[in-house]
């Protein structure tokens, strides 16, 4: 996949995808072997993967550039492209495609068209990166870690200002 500075972005004067029509599923990649007695249950790839089924309220210039950019720009879906979309609370950035093509779903009135269509999520950029951040948000909630990295930094800017006298210059 071409780097995120490569890739083409989503205008900021589109709409984003409809919450009413907005879903996401991560793609389940655990394998499951039966043994004599139970079984063990192991990732078989360490990825990120998810689907996300949107919908789009589209005027009529609208339309025809999102069909144009999907078919020809994208070639017909099959080219990554950066698209903003909620995850864990928040829109943020994604690397997405179309894993399936969009369907003029219904029209409304006499301008509008509400388009349908599933997106291949690369890779979740908002989620916490460290584990040992997760593990430590499982010990205290992120409001009080939150309240406390404030009285810590409170503190520090309350501190005199210390200056380092000045080392003399040999002669």
């Amino acid at each position: 996949m071409a780097e995120k500075e490569c890739l083409k972005v989503w205008p900021s004067w589109m709409p984003k995808p409809q919450r009413s029509g907005y879903t996401y599923s991560p793609v389940d990649r655990r394998k499951k072997t039966d043994m004599e007695v139970g079984s063990i249950m192991r990732v078989e790839y360490d990825t990120d993967e998810c689907t996300c089924d949107c919908t789009l309220i589209l005027d009529k210039m609208q339309s025809t550039w999102f069909e144009s950019f999907e078919r020809g720009l994208m070639r017909q879906g099959s080219e990554w492209f950066r698209m903003p979309l909620q995850f864990g609370g928040c829109i943020e950035w994604q690397t997405v495609r179309f894993s399936s093509r969009p369907k003029a779903a219904e029209i409304i009135g006499v301008r509008h068209t509400s388009y349908t269509f599933t997106l291949d999520v690369y890779r979740r950029d908002n989620l916490l990166e460290c584990d040992v951040l997760t593990e430590l948000l499982m010990c205290i909630s992120p409001y009080d870690f939150l309240a406390a990295v404030a009285n810590i930094k409170n503190f520090v800017m309350g501190l005199p200002k210390l200056t380092v006298p000045a080392i003399p210059e040999k002669i």
